[in-house]
């Protein structure tokens, strides 16, 4: 599962919430951005990244995953073996599920997943960019590895990934600003 790896300065940042935009589906390890009047799923290379979700929690701030949340007091779906929930489509003003996520910023080092081993498409390498994966906003389309920034989301700052072969470390080039 993605998670961070170092931020600016070494501090700690402090987690946020947001509720989830109606009708969406987030994972915990999911990136995440500001869309209408929640959060949604990264689920294009072109969107720009505010945080990495960390957990998902009812509207009194429990995780769903706490034995104490009954899931049949909101009309959204909770799958607790894979930590995803997908927002029913008045969630915004009904169940008001939310996220609590680490916000990012540009020199924050994210341990991100990839769909393929590192080295699949091309060689990997300090200082080439990737972009997310459109179909899962919980990793990064080794596919799109190039040598230039344009259009991409993250940047290498890490080839070991804590020794796995589909796991890198990156920093985010392609930040949403706050709203």
């Amino acid at each position: 599962m993605n998670k961070l790896l170092k931020t600016p300065g070494g501090s700690s940042p402090e987690a946020q919430e947001c509720v989830i935009a109606n009708s969406e589906t987030i994972q915990v390890g999911d990136l995440i951005r500001y869309e209408g009047g929640g959060v949604a799923d990264i689920d294009a290379t072109t969107e720009d990244i505010e945080g990495l979700v960390t957990e998902i929690i009812n509207g009194q701030g429990t995780n769903l995953a706490s034995p104490i949340v009954d899931t049949g007091d909101f009309s959204g779906t909770w799958t607790s073996s894979t930590k995803q929930y997908i927002a029913a489509s008045d969630n915004e003003t009904v169940d008001l599920v939310k996220v609590r996520f680490i916000p990012i910023n540009e020199r924050t080092e994210l341990l991100m997943k990839l769909d393929a081993d590192k080295d699949t498409s091309a060689t990997a390498a300090l200082g080439k960019y990737y972009k997310i994966l459109a179909s899962d906003a919980g990793k990064l389309d080794e596919s799109t590895i190039a040598e230039t920034e344009t259009g991409q989301q993250f940047i290498t700052s890490d080839l070991n990934g804590l020794g796995a072969d589909d796991e890198i470390g990156v920093r985010v080039v392609n930040r949403q600003t706050a709203v």
